[in-house]
């Protein structure tokens, strides 16, 4: 009897260990972590409502809405309006002439923009002069207003190249450019 009740007792030992073992190596690390998940999904909640009710005040949205009508009116610089076609045609003459460039284009025969609407609307040059004078072109259109995007461009001399024996004018070069230019 005596065996029996001390392997009770040591079972009870061990028992008592274990269980104590288990609650302090497992539950309480668990524990921690849940009170510690809570605390921090607490504070995430709080930094939201503050974060959402800073974009909600209305003098927040009033700065937003002029920070956006600014660039707004930036942007809407570079679309040509259909009331400006002669001009943004004589611009482009004066521009080619200014850099002594030969300039064919068309134009669609008719753009209408109907109620503000942005069309994309493709134009294509053809350009005969210099290298440099072509280059020079290109930088005075992009100083523009308006916005061009050159999608394609093909080169291919006019003329004579120049050699050795020959003494002449820098070779005429053609050029096609293939853009698209934004109407409003």
């Amino acid at each position: 009897m005596r065996n029996l009740k001390r392997k009770k007792i040591i079972l009870l030992g061990l028992s008592v260990i274990i269980i104590t073992a288990l609650v302090i190596l497992v539950i309480l690390p668990t524990y921690n972590d849940v009170v510690k998940l809570k605390k921090d999904e607490y504070n995430k909640q709080v930094e939201l409502k503050s974060i959402l009710e800073e974009d909600i005040s209305p003098a927040y949205s009033q700065k937003e809405f002029e920070e956006l009508q600014q660039k707004t009116d930036i942007i809407n610089q570079v679309f040509v309006k259909n009331e400006d076609t002669l001009s943004f045609i004589t611009t482009l003459e004066n521009i080619a002439e200014n850099n002594h460039l030969e300039q064919t284009f068309s134009l669609p025969p008719e753009i209408d923009t109907g109620d503000n609407e942005i069309k994309e609307i493709p134009l294509t040059f053809t350009l005969k002069g210099t290298f440099a004078d072509f280059i020079r072109y290109l930088q005075n259109i992009e100083s523009e207003n308006f916005y061009l995007n050159i999608e394609s461009f093909n080169l291919s001399t006019a003329g004579t190249v120049k050699t050795e024996e020959t003494e002449s004018a820098p070779a005429d070069i053609n050029i096609t450019l293939s853009t698209k230019s934004y109407w409003q």
